[in-house]
């Protein structure tokens, strides 16, 4: 008779224990995932050439980061993105029309301006390592919190601090990648 329920017991406690292994897992799994360095490291883009634009100038050619590219201008970044290899968070024109207006007046401060744009800069590309770390050295001095967020079909999303990124554009001398909000350093 103890045999009988000792076994019934062992029995429903490893049903149990699968039960909650087969939830677990995958959910322990994403908590550790990080996506392949693919996302920022392809063997090739599609239409990459000699012929691509620089950080710069691919600023100025798209649509919608129209404000980013006048703001390099104005604080006389865009010279200094073509010296070296460079990841740019560029955020989007309307994430720059979504700052609250007082924010918008400290742009007008040529210190504050460099001060904001040095904190979307990161020197080289970002590699595995950042997105492991979660931190990643901007030009300014201040890390931003950086995220790979894994979604279906084995796509990533990174997030930087609040803001959400887009696919990365190439350039010959960097990459690009917009994002839907302003990052702020600390103490603006």
């Amino acid at each position: 008779m103890k045999t009988k329920y000792l076994l019934k017991n062992l029995t429903g406690a490893i049903a149990l224990t699968s039960g909650i292994a087969l939830i677990g897992i995958p959910t322990l799994a994403q908590s550790f995932y990080f996506f392949p360095s693919s996302y920022f490291y392809r063997s090739a883009f599609p239409y990459e050439s000699e012929d691509n634009p620089n950080v710069a100038e691919l600023l100025a050619a798209n649509p919608e980061l129209k404000t980013v590219s006048s703001l390099l201008k104005d604080a006389n970044l865009a010279e200094s993105l073509d010296e070296k290899e460079v990841t740019f968070f560029a955020p989007t024109d309307e994430a720059f029309q979504a700052l609250p207006v007082a924010t918008q007046e400290k742009l007008s401060n040529p210190d504050k301006l460099a001060q904001l744009l040095k904190y979307h800069i990161v020197e080289g590309k970002i590699t595995d390592e950042n997105i492991k770390t979660q931190k990643i050295a901007t030009l300014l001095g201040s890390p931003v919190k950086i995220v790979g967020v894994p979604l279906q079909n084995k796509q990533v999303q990174i997030k930087l601090n609040q803001a959400t990124a887009s696919q990365p554009l190439p350039a010959t001398n960097g990459v690009v990648i917009p994002i839907d909000s302003v990052l702020l350093p600390p103490n603006f």
